[in-house]
């Protein structure tokens, strides 16, 4: 999403939609909630009833809220207002992460490049950190860049 740098370029129902995506892959993968399929207010019912800490159930609805204001809305947000949106959502997912009750050995595979690479929908790649651009790029004409960049250089 960084790369992407959406709200500098004023795409911010696009990176709105990016954070929301991410965060409810991520509960839907590690708390098995149906996220991507539910409405925010469902969303925030399941949390409520799941394993997420109540501590966090109120900052992921809170993100999940701030998003769907941009993305169903005409109200525009600045520039900072957009990046601490996407720095709220990895801070949770962060503090949300199962900490290893085990010492990691030194040639393990670290965690962001495992678990976190299953994939709900087919084609839809949920990995971190490479899953904020990776919806970008998996259409892209040009590998390795995203499909918004393929166009922003078409038109110019």
């Amino acid at each position: 999403i960084e790369e992407l740098d959406l709200p500098y370029s004023k795409h911010f129902k696009q990176h709105y939609t990016l954070v929301a995506d991410t965060l409810r892959g991520y509960l839907q993968r590690e708390f098995s909630l149906p996220a991507l399929d539910l409405t925010t207010s469902e969303t925030t019912t399941q949390i409520r009833n799941s394993s997420v800490p109540p501590e966090e159930y109120n900052i992921v609805g809170r993100i999940l809220r701030d998003c769907d204001l941009i993305k169903f809305t005409e109200f525009q947000p600045d520039e900072d207002t957009a990046w601490d949106v996407a720095h709220d959502t990895r801070s949770a997912v962060r503090r949300l992460q199962p900490h290893p009750t085990t010492p990691v050995e030194p040639d393990a595979t670290p965690l962001s490049e495992v678990a976190l690479c299953a994939s709900p929908l087919p084609g839809f790649w949920l990995c971190f950190p490479w899953y904020w651009l990776s919806r970008y790029t998996r259409d892209s004409p040009v590998r390795g860049q995203s499909r918004l960049e393929c166009d922003i250089q078409t038109t110019i």
